[in-house]
């Protein structure tokens, strides 16, 4: 499909999923230190789609969380556990025996 948001001022790709709300960005590494334009470009597609999504991203718990302030304050829920080393990121983890599925009552507009 292609880049859909006029004035993209960096490199990457950002294709709509649906015909109104989500698009996947591509052509980005979000463990790297990317510059003003990158990050421009990917809260325009925010603002423009509602939701993004990045592929096959490998991430240490300090870039997620780097990447995420670029956006504002970073929250966590209450409710749910953090990372023990990590208290701004909630974890979600099931285990096997579990008959509910995780966050299947939670829901959180956060990543």
């Amino acid at each position: 499909m292609g880049t859909t948001i006029d004035n993209v001022i960096s490199n990457i790709s950002i294709e709509p999923v649906t015909g109104y709300t989500g698009a996947e960005i591509k052509n980005v590494d979000l463990s790297a230190d990317l510059d003003d334009a990158v990050y421009e470009d990917i809260r325009n597609a925010l603002y423009r789609y509602g939701v993004i999504f990045f592929r096959d991203q490998h991430l240490t718990p300090e870039q997620y969380v780097a990447f995420g302030t670029r956006f504002g304050e970073v929250s966590v829920s209450k409710s749910m556990p953090t990372h023990p080393e990590h208290p701004l990121i909630n974890q979600l983890i099931g285990q096997p025996d579990q008959a509910r599925v995780i966050g299947e009552v939670w829901h959180h507009d956060q990543a």
